[in-house]
């Protein structure tokens, strides 16, 4: 396992920084189509797709780009910090990070954190 990596492969307990990453049906998206491609993923593509999605693909340039622009300033950045992709930023291209797992392995992580009593408020 390297340093960065988030999720211990033993079951130990993932931190919260990786959990916040996953919050967002934006970063799941991208972390779906990061599992599926058989590498890089266009970023203008993966935005073009997430307005689809968001639209039911009734989606305009306009909303395409207000998407990229969040991918580019709020979700890749978010999950760049949990180690989970790595963005080209001049390829304009996203590839799976240091950390990256498979969305099965992340919400077997989430359900431990939920059952996990530290990650709730004392009562």
């Amino acid at each position: 396992m390297s340093r960065n990596s988030h999720i211990d492969e033993t079951g130990g307990e993932p931190p919260l920084a990786l959990m916040r990453a996953v919050l967002d049906t934006n970063r799941i998206h991208v972390l779906a189509r990061l599992e599926a491609a058989p590498g890089p993923v266009d970023v203008e593509a993966l935005g073009d797709s997430l307005a689809a999605e968001r639209t039911d693909g009734r989606h305009s340039s306009r909303d395409a780009l207000r998407m990229r622009t969040a991918l580019v300033h709020v979700h890749l950045p978010k999950l760049e910090d949990a180690d989970l992709v790595s963005h080209d930023r001049e390829r304009g291209e996203v590839s799976p990070g240091e950390s990256f797992r498979p969305l099965s392995e992340l919400r077997q992580a989430w359900d431990r954190c939920l059952a996990d009593s530290r990650y709730h408020p004392s009562e």
